[in-house]
């Protein structure tokens, strides 16, 4: 039987590691929408009067300058049901039973001891 300890380190490095494409792609995303949106608040304040024009030009917009509002959700949308599957086989500490790590850890499904004598947390 391997160390529980170690797998869990080794997973969370790979999980992050091919997580970080979708992270990188909704931050260039976001940062995309936050340089138009000086054009979106004139767009809004000159349609303010008429939302089907303003959705038009808005629309026309993301088209001239290759924008899509949705991008910035949908890659971190993807590793939603990854980190919700991680946490449900992970959350029972009896799967960890009273597996040794290193060091003071000698059981992963118990409380992390205090960090000082005087304090209580």
């Amino acid at each position: 039987m391997g160390n529980f300890g170690l797998a869990i380190l080794g997973l969370t490095v790979i999980v992050n590691w091919s997580s970080s494409r979708f992270a990188s792609a909704s931050y260039r995303a976001m940062s995309k929408m936050k340089k138009l949106q000086p054009q979106m608040e004139a767009i809004k304040k000159e349609h303010a009067d008429d939302p089907q024009k303003m959705q038009l030009a808005m629309m026309e917009m993301y088209k001239r300058e290759k924008a899509n509002p949705v991008s910035a959700a949908c890659p971190s949308c993807l590793t939603i049901p990854v980190f919700f599957s991680l946490y449900r086989s992970c959350s029972s500490p009896s799967k960890c039973g009273n597996a040794p790590f290193y060091g003071w850890i000698h059981d992963l499904s118990a409380p992390d001891p205090p960090r000082c004598s005087t304090c209580s947390g």
